[in-house]
């Protein structure tokens, strides 16, 4: 074992294209598989830094995680130049995640 364990799983090479000898490309699965994986717990652990319990969010907590990343991304945060877009879209990112989760 090489490190690998967490991330190359039976069930992950399978989801991969195969060449004639069974391989699969490496830079695919680095690129696309692995870079997913670390996001994943990178979000993870950001998201639990903003909990109050162990392990989930309150509305609130989830309204202040949105909030504090659309700051962070300037790409939405520059069409909010308005207060009140910015509170409408929150509610709106904040509610539809908890839609999606329930």
């Amino acid at each position: 074992a090489h490190g690998w364990g967490p991330y190359m799983t039976a069930s992950a090479f399978l989801c991969f294209p195969h060449d004639a000898h069974g391989r699969i490309d490496t830079a695919a699965f680095l690129e696309n598989y692995i870079r997913a994986r670390i996001m994943m717990e990178e979000t993870s652990v950001s998201l639990a830094l903003y909990s109050s319990t162990a392990g989930y969010l309150n509305k609130h907590e989830l309204r202040t995680y949105v909030s504090e990343r659309m700051t962070e991304l300037s790409e939405i945060s520059c069409d909010m130049t308005d207060k009140f877009n910015m509170e409408v879209y929150i509610h709106t990112v904040t509610q539809h995640i908890l839609f999606l989760i329930q």
